[in-house]
């Protein structure tokens, strides 16, 4: 994206729920964001399962972000 409000500040975390010694328990990803400007700027979130390629996303989130 050219001339971004928001850069991403390495790559996004995978961390494991506390019931991850258990088969199927779910987690998160991270995502750490640096706003650099002020403006708008959408970000949009596709979930994908791995083994799935080439499938459409299993959800999409979009969040509109302003930063003053």
């Amino acid at each position: 994206m050219a001339n971004p409000v928001l850069m991403m500040q390495g790559k996004a975390a995978y961390q494991e729920n506390a019931a991850a010694d258990k088969m199927g328990a779910g987690g998160v990803e991270v995502w750490r964001l640096k706003a650099v400007k002020t403006g708008k700027q959408g970000l949009q979130f596709e979930y994908r399962r791995p083994w799935e390629k080439g499938s459409p996303p299993a959800k999409v989130v979009t969040f509109s972000v302003t930063v003053e």
